[in-house]
């Protein structure tokens, strides 16, 4: 019987530190990371969702539209910085 390698994952608490949230405000510059939205970032978004990944890489700050957009499966097109 051979042992199956078991990928691990690199767990975070669900809080996103004010670092963390410093790097995902200077990826696009305090702006939404939707393609072609200008409008500063109001609040954040897990890609994938943190329930899913369990860690903040795939975090990324968002208009409130564009934001509601993404959970309602709209728009699925992010900037290339993402």
């Amino acid at each position: 019987m051979r042992a199956e390698k078991v990928e691990e994952k690199e767990v975070e608490p669900r809080y996103v530190s004010k670092t963390k949230e410093r790097e995902v405000e200077a990826k696009t510059k305090g702006r939404c990371s939707y393609n072609g939205c200008n409008k500063p970032i109001e609040e954040k978004h897990h890609e994938p969702a943190y329930a899913l990944s369990h860690n903040h890489k795939g975090l990324m700050g968002m208009c409130k539209v564009h934001h509601e957009f993404r959970h309602n499966g709209v728009g699925k097109k992010l900037s290339s910085i993402d």
